[in-house]
Order: structure tokens, then sequence, then C-alpha cells
């Protein structure tokens, strides 16, 4: 007579590593180590459709599931999980960091009225406005956005005889406006005037802009310039 003994097998257990991961907010792919008795079977799944199982969908004993992330275009931290066998690997990943670059950075001007326009390039999510301390600078567009954008100004004529520096800022960047001097014009307020045969006295007027500087230059023997001949 035969007396039969059966022994049951180890139970399956499974083991991932890591069993979270974190990711910046760009596509990207990762791996997670699987560790099982041999002949223990294992399938990986994840129902979020940011996540994709690339490679080791399934498998017997060890093992790595490779998977693979979209871009996270959003400012919001989201997250995740992938499920094999009994276990769970938790991936996270970060929303998105904005940074701006505008093009160009720098600009020059002549002194007269002249409108122009810059870019402003960023992510699709990433919102921003521009600053502007600038009086003679005047903005067209409207000053903040969401994504890339091209925003408009105005420069105001420079009617001083010095040149001068303005900036816009978008977020750290910034574009540099300069606009030259205004050009010097000189007027009198009278080209002509007549007097009688006496000594007398008489004035002009000299309009210019500010900082414009001029002399008044006399060859006549007989005319006395009683004030000073320059300013």
């Amino acid at each position: 007579q035969a007396f039969e003994i059966t022994q049951a097998g180890a139970a399956c257990t499974y083991r991932l590593s890591p069993t979270n991961r974190t990711h910046g907010y760009g596509a990207t792919t990762g791996a997670v180590a699987v560790a099982a008795p041999d002949g223990c079977t294992w399938t990986a799944s994840t129902t979020d459709s940011w996540i994709s199982i690339q490679a080791g969908a399934s498998g017997s004993g060890n093992g790595t599931v490779t998977y693979a992330v979209t871009a996270n275009e959003s400012l919001t931290t989201r997250m995740g999980a992938i499920a094999v066998a009994d276990q769970i690997l938790v991936v996270t990943q970060q929303g998105v960091t904005c940074s701006f670059s505008l093009s160009p950075t720098t600009r020059t001007h002549g002194n007269g009225n002249v409108t122009n326009l810059f870019f402003i390039n960023t992510l699709s999510s990433c919102a921003w406005g521009v600053t502007n301390t600038n009086s003679w600078i005047t903005l067209l567009s409207p000053d903040s956005g969401v994504g890339s954008g091209i925003v408009q100004y105005w420069v105001h004529t420079n009617e001083v005889t010095l040149e001068r520096v303005g900036v816009l800022q978008v977020g750290a960047q910034s574009l540099v406006i300069t606009q030259r001097a205004g050009l010097c014009a000189f007027a009198l307020s009278a080209t002509n005037a007549s007097h009688d045969y006496g000594s007398r006295t008489g004035q002009v007027t000299v309009v210019t802009s500010t900082n414009c500087a001029w002399t008044v230059e006399n060859t006549n023997s007989w005319i006395t310039l009683l004030t000073p001949t320059n300013q």
C-alpha cells in the first residue's frame, strides 16, 4: 500500500522596488523591479491615462516593468499608480515650472514717436504680466496673458537732449529699451524789431528744448547785449 504525502508550494509574495517615484513635468520613462518566487505570475496595469506600460506588462518570478509618463502641462502636481499583482507603485509627476524668455532683450529707437513689439516665449499654461514703470513707454496690447505671446508698445517722442533707458519686465526677464536724445531746435519770439533814432532797449525770447544750449552772436557795434549771451 502507498501513503501519499502532498506538500503545498510556497505562497506567492511580491515586492516592488521602489514603491514610489517622482518625475519632473516633462515626458519621461521609468522602471520598477518586481521580486517574486519562481513560478509566481503577475501582471502590471494602470488606470491613469498619462501613464502607459511600455514593457514587462506580465511576467513570472523576478522581472522589470518599464513605463512612460506624458508631459504634465498643468501647474498642479498629479499622482497615479501602477499595480503589479497585489503591490502598488505610486507615481508622482510635478506640475509645470514656468520660465520665460524674451526676444529681443534689447532695442534702440530714435528720438521720435515709434511703435514696436517683442515676443514672450513660455509653456502653454504659464501666465505672465508685463511690468512697465516708464511714463514715456505705453503698452498697446494687453499687458498679461497665458502661454507664448506678442506685446506691442509705443515709445513717445524724446524732447530732452539726453538719451534715456527704460525696462519692460516679464517675470525675471527684461527688455531694455534705449531712446536716442532729442534734437535741439530754436525759435525766436520775433524775427525783427524797429526803433526810432534814440537810445532804446528791447528784448527777444529764445524758445528751445530743455538742455539745449545756445549763444547769441552780435556783430553790430551800435547794439549792446544787456543780458548773458549764452544759456
